[in-house]
C-alpha cells in the first residue's frame, strides 16, 4: 500500500498537488471551514469561466455587410406577397370605413401606438352611428376588441337598434366607465327599417 502524497499515487493530478498547500494556507489565514472554502472556490471558478466566455465573445468577428444584404434581399422577396395582401385588405377596410363613418370634428382622435412592439397599429377612432357600424368599425373604438364588437352586433341583432347611445351599457362587458370613453364617438340615427 502506497502511503505517499496522493498526487504521486495517481489519485490527484500533479498540478493540483502544487496548488493544494497554497489553498490550505489561504483557508487557515481566512479562518474558514472546508465547506466554505469549497463554496469560495466554486464561485471563483464561475467568475473565471464567465470572464473567459466574455473574452471569447468579444473576439468573435461579426458577419460582413454582404451577408446581411443577402438576408435582406431574401426577406424582401418573401415579404412582398404579404405586403400586397395587407395593403389590399387595408384598402378594403378603408373603403368600408368611408361608407359608415362620420368624420370626428368633435371627437378627439387618439394617435396610433408608436411602440416598437406593435406590428400593426390600430386606426384611430371615428364618430359612428351605433346602429349601422360594422364589427370592424366598432373595433376602432377605444377599449373595444373583436369579442366586445361581436357582442354589440349580437345585441343589436337580437333586440333591434339602439334608441340612444347610453343603451350600450346593456351589452355585457360595457359598464359606465367604458361607456364614458366611448360616448364622444357614438351617435344614433334611425335606420331605413325603423322609419
Amino acid at each position: 500500500m502506497f502511503l505517499g502524497p496522493p498526487c504521486l499515487a495517481g489519485y490527484v493530478p500533479f498540478s493540483l498537488c502544487l496548488v493544494m498547500p497554497s489553498l490550505y494556507r489561504l483557508q487557515q489565514c481566512l479562518a474558514i471551514t472546508g465547506t466554505e472554502a469549497t463554496a469560495l472556490l466554486f464561485i471563483a471558478g464561475l467568475l473565471l469561466s464567465g470572464l473567459c466566455v466574455r473574452y471569447v465573445q468579444g473576439q468573435s468577428v461579426p458577419y460582413s455587410a454582404e451577408h446581411y444584404a443577402a438576408l435582406d434581399a431574401d426577406f424582401d422577396a418573401r415579404a412582398a406577397p404579404l405586403r400586397a395582401e395587407a395593403s389590399s385588405s387595408e384598402q378594403a377596410a378603408a373603403d368600408s370605413t368611408r361608407e359608415e363613418a362620420v368624420p370626428a370634428e368633435t371627437a378627439p382622435v387618439v394617435a396610433a401606438s408608436t411602440s416598437p412592439r406593435s406590428r400593426q397599429s390600430k386606426p384611430g377612432p371615428v364618430r359612428m352611428n351605433l346602429n349601422t357600424a360594422s364589427e370592424r368599425l366598432l373595433q376602432r373604438l377605444p377599449g373595444i376588441g373583436p369579442a366586445l364588437a361581436g357582442r354589440i352586433i349580437a345585441y343589436r341583432n337580437q333586440y333591434g337598434d339602439f334608441a340612444q347611445p347610453g343603451h350600450l351599457v346593456r351589452v355585457k362587458g360595457i359598464g359606465p366607465k367604458t361607456f364614458e370613453k366611448l360616448e364622444p364617438y357614438l351617435f344614433v340615427e334611425e335606420t331605413e327599417g325603423d322609419q
